[in-house]
């Protein structure tokens, strides 16, 4: 009982592993323009109100 449940644990996580490598795409943090990156944060977000909410960053 233990082999089979054994068996069927490995397979199922060679399976998902599988299925995760062949779905993966790279992230893209931000944006480049003129040497610059740009990053956009989710409006809302935050904790604090709007008045701490950054919107945005850019780095060069």
């Amino acid at each position: 009982m233990k082999s089979n449940y054994a068996k069927t644990l490995i397979g199922s996580a060679i399976a998902a592993t599988c299925m995760i490598a062949a779905t993966a795409t790279t992230a893209t943090a931000g944006q480049f323009h003129n040497g610059w990156n740009y990053a956009i944060d989710a409006i809302g977000d935050g904790s604090g109100g709007a008045q701490y909410d950054i919107y945005g960053m850019a780095t060069m």
